[in-house]
């Protein structure tokens, strides 16, 4: 099988932190799901509830936790050998959507047919809608997040040209994004964001 051997690489980890964000009190996200630390919706297999509070050690160790699974659910479904870009960009998909998701995209139908990894890419930018209050809705931070992905599948850098390609949010815009907000001093989000110099 394909890919064995690939892991997510710094690349992803730095998408997904900065998409995600990190808080270590459990909070609802855009679609109303009670999540904690790096965007985990479940602890140990259970779910999130409120009131509940983690340290960051926690934190981190879930999220790695679930990224390896993610790693695994993707070798399985993917049957065509991808490169590091391809993989971290799809780790963060399915980290973010679930691999049902992915099971049932079009994305992965073009993808282990061999397409053009410029038709691949333009299926991400379609997954930018989640259930609120039961509606199917845009929302603004999938759009950037999945636009950060696309360009990361392509090989490029998702923080460059002042992150307008990527949509994602210039510094002054941090304090009014909640989604990409680290609350804690200590968060890992945080030292990305300061080493990026988008603080």
């Amino acid at each position: 099988m394909p890919n064995q051997s690939l892991k997510a690489s710094s690349d992803c980890f730095e998408l997904v932190k900065f998409f995600e964000g990190c808080k270590l009190t459990a909070y609802k996200d855009s679609a109303g799901i009670w999540t904690i630390g790096i965007g985990s919706a479940t602890t140990g297999g259970f779910p999130v509830k409120p009131g509940m509070t983690i340290d960051m050690a926690t934190a981190e160790k879930w999220f790695l936790q679930e990224l390896s699974k993610v790693e695994a659910q993707i070798k399985a479904e993917v049957k065509v050998q991808l490169k590091q870009s391809q993989f971290d960009a799809l780790c963060s998909f399915v980290y973010n959507l679930g691999i049902g998701s992915l099971k049932a995209s079009t994305l992965l139908k073009l993808l282990n047919a061999s397409a053009a990894p410029s038709s691949v890419a333009g299926e991400f930018p379609k997954w930018n809608k989640a259930r609120v209050n039961g509606v199917l809705t845009e929302l603004s931070g999938l759009t950037k997040r999945r636009r950060a992905e696309a360009l990361l599948f392509l090989g490029e850098d998702w923080r460059t040209d002042e992150h307008k390609r990527a949509g994602v949010p210039a510094p002054k815009h941090l304090a009014t994004e909640p989604a990409v907000i680290a609350e804690n001093a200590g968060c890992p989000v945080k030292k990305f964001l300061r080493e990026m110099k988008i603080t």
